[in-house]
């Protein structure tokens, strides 16, 4: 079984160069009809595996800067936990680092449950 069929040939029966949109758009579409990428109305083919694992590595990666920024926009809170709890969480320099795991741990925990309700709903 072939992984990708043949690409469409441009006029001189080449797919173009790197400075030309048509060797970027023949590609990906090449790539989006791939079974493997493929989507329905309900939800992913069983053959979208790669599809799942992209999109969750996309997730991950997306909330790094998403949980950068809700902690410094939570400053208030991790002082709050510092006067309370007598643990480092906020010193001169910002939040300490536990404190960006945390909300990165919790930002990571939301979106997986949204996603498996949304799995769930389809």
């Amino acid at each position: 079984m072939r992984y990708f069929p043949d690409l469409p040939k441009r006029g001189n029966g080449t797919l173009g160069t790197p400075g030309d949109d048509g060797f970027y758009r023949s590609f990906v579409g090449t790539l989006a009809a791939h079974p493997v990428f493929k989507f329905t109305g309900a939800g992913m083919t069983s053959s979208g595996w790669l599809a799942r694992v992209a999109f969750a590595f996309a997730m991950l990666v997306a909330a790094f800067p998403a949980a950068a920024l809700l902690t410094i926009m939570t400053s208030p809170f991790w002082s709050w936990v510092e006067r309370v709890f007598a643990v480092e969480a906020y010193g001169h320099s910002g939040p300490s680092a536990w404190c960006y795991l945390v909300t990165y741990g919790v930002i990571v925990a939301f979106c997986g449950i949204l996603w498996a309700r949304r799995g769930r709903n389809n």
